[in-house]
């Protein structure tokens, strides 16, 4: 892999193997790592007030998240805690490392914040959390169904981890 290898977007070539992001086709184009280029002092500022709220939609364990109800999973959504509980401490610290490592989408919602923060566990389980309506505040799930999307971000959260 290039030097400059954590400075690019990255997909993969349907074997694992990661490669520019120019050639991984299908991906949809809002759920694209941002390049560190592109994001704005801005963004980051919002980005830095950001904060981790969970949804009771993507649970199956109350855990700590206080909901009401307390867990409410839509049978067609992944959840986030179907491997194992993950309480609301941990959820705040995978979204702050995506942050911290620059695991967010190129696509902004109102140019304010990216549409989605990637972040993987000390499991090698990856995990996306998405902007909620109130444009503020994320609730995260575990990528659980998309293989392309899974390899991609667990091999992005290594080139920059690493």
């Amino acid at each position: 892999m290039p030097s400059n290898a954590n400075q690019r977007d990255f997909g993969d070539n349907n074997d694992g193997v990661p490669v520019p992001y120019q050639k991984y086709q299908g991906n949809d184009p809002k759920r694209r790592i941002a390049r560190p280029e592109i994001i704005s002092r801005e963004v980051e500022s919002n980005l830095a007030k950001a904060r981790y709220v969970g949804s009771a939609h993507h649970k199956t364990r109350a855990a700590d998240y206080s909901f009401n109800p307390p867990v409410n999973p839509r049978p067609h959504k992944c959840v986030c805690d179907d491997i194992r509980t993950v309480h609301l401490r941990e959820a705040i610290e995978m979204f702050r490392s995506g942050v911290q490592l620059g695991m967010i989408s190129s696509s902004l919602v109102d140019a304010r914040l990216p549409k989605y923060v990637w972040a993987v566990d000390s499991r090698g389980e990856p995990y996306e959390a998405k902007l909620g309506d109130d444009g503020t505040s994320y609730h995260g799930y575990r990528l659980c169904r998309e293989q392309r999307m899974r390899r991609y971000i667990i091999a992005a959260w290594r080139e920059k981890c690493s």
